[in-house]
């Protein structure tokens, strides 16, 4: 780094590095692969809401039902996907990324919400009001393989569209193989589709037959192990990555994480408060909500991190999150242990208001020291580079109120400067006073 300290007018300045985009074919290709992959997005977004419609509409009166907050929610990762890949297509970041994106928006359209309403229409509710149920429920049996398997494909070429090394092309070939054998077994497989108990429209018989229903159980085994293999992938990009990369992959694990954290909580609550789930209560829709926004945060992570829209907030999004998320947990608990001691101690009856209004005050006094602290920590922890940068202009201020020597002043300035912004270059202007 080259610094100057010149007399003058006051001024920083600092290199700038850019970059030059692709023009001509290189832009006018990312133009028609976007629109291509606009369209395939509408396309899959039409199917999943034909089908959780058809779906709705199959529910008998009194059914347990959110209306048509389920046909959207249901719908929701089949536009999620779509949108995410199409944006990533049209920006040119990674061809092979958003194709995948897009082909798992089409998967769970197809797959999961257009083939399951069809048959729920033709073969439960109405029997033959539409052709072809046998057949939709066929795609419907096989096409969660094809969502577990894009998925996969998707942690092991995140972020950068290319596998850690080639090492991990046995974890590609695994998890493909996985596919076409799951979906060839379920296709021929004698007997009845599951969740429909009908015939299966293109079963095989014979040694053939039983060949393909034995296929199925190891190559969903592999789909399995691919899935595991492609996270721990992830995890292994983080050790090695370094700057932008590293923040992609903390952009994933963040949506990750919120994803496990809600899964884990639902669990909990269908385990001990299980009328919670009933979707006609408030708490149920809540409930119902909060799983699809956390399923939904992994490819809005995915895509922010390929984006690299906001790329640089993740360490303050991670920190704000664990902060309010541990003070929301000390104040609940602080809270209820203040309702039990007041309860023991006072010679008041358990729902007096005295004790829930003198625990609600003690928890509002203790809000702004305790978030202080709690932040504090979390930043020093998780925000290392915020916490550091306001450490360093602490320790600046405090020098600047003892220190009355100019060039000493001016050499820590610049001290500072490069530590907590680290140029390519400083200059340090400094302007004289005009004699009189």
């Amino acid at each position: 780094m080259r610094t100057e300290i010149i007399t003058g007018a006051s001024v920083i300045e600092k290199g700038r590095t850019g970059r030059i985009r692709g023009v001509g074919v290189g832009r006018e290709q990312n133009v028609h692969v976007g629109r291509a992959a606009w369209a395939l997005c509408l396309f899959g977004v039409i199917l999943a809401l034909l089908g959780q419609y058809w779906d709705y509409r199959a529910t008998p009166p009194g059914g347990a039902t959110g209306g048509l907050l389920v046909v959207v929610l249901f719908a929701a990762p089949s536009a999620v996907f779509g949108a995410m890949g199409s944006l990533i297509l049209a920006r040119g970041r990674s061809n092979r990324i958003g194709w995948l994106f897009c082909a798992q928006g089409i998967a769970w359209a197809v797959g999961d919400s257009f083939s399951g309403g069809y048959a729920t229409l033709s073969l439960e509710f109405s029997p033959g009001s539409l052709p072809g149920g046998e057949w939709a429920a066929l795609v419907n049996d096989v096409g969660f393989v094809l969502i577990a398997g894009f998925f996969a494909l998707i942690l092991l070429f995140f972020p950068t569209g290319e596998m850690p090394s080639a090492r991990w092309t046995a974890v590609f070939f695994g998890i493909v193989a996985g596919m076409v054998g799951s979906v060839v077994g379920g296709l021929l497989s004698p007997g009845l589709v599951s969740d429909f108990q009908v015939s299966n429209p293109m079963a095989v018989a014979g040694a053939f037959g039983e060949a393909a229903r034995l296929l199925r159980g190891p190559s969903m085994a592999l789909i399995l192990f691919g899935l595991l293999s492609s996270f721990a992938s992830v995890l292994v990009r983080m050790r090695r990555a370094t700057g932008i990369e590293r923040h992609q992959i903390k952009w994933f694990l963040f949506a990750a994480a919120v994803f496990i954290s809600v899964a884990f909580f639902i669990a909990l609550s269908n385990l001990f408060f299980p009328r919670l789930l009933d979707i006609e209560g408030p708490a149920g829709v809540m409930l119902m909500l909060s799983a699809f926004a956390a399923l939904m945060a992994l490819p809005v992570g995915a895509g922010i991190a390929i984006l690299r829209y906001r790329l640089y907030d993740i360490d303050r999004i991670i920190s704000r999150t664990l902060a309010y998320g541990l003070l929301t947990a000390v104040l609940a608990g602080g809270y209820f242990l203040g309702v039990l001691a007041l309860q023991s101690i006072l010679p008041l009856s358990d729902d007096s208001p005295l004790i829930v209004a003198a625990s609600t005050l003690a928890v509002v006094a203790a809000f702004g020291p305790l978030r202080t602290r709690v932040k504090h920590s979390v930043d020093r922890r998780f925000n290392r580079s915020r916490y550091d940068a306001e450490l360093t202009v602490e320790t600046l201020g405090n020098r600047l109120r003892s220190e009355v020597e100019i060039d000493s002043l001016a050499s820590h300035l610049v001290e500072v400067v490069d530590k907590t912004m680290a140029p390519a270059h400083i200059s340090l202007w400094l302007r004289e006073e005009p004699t009189t």
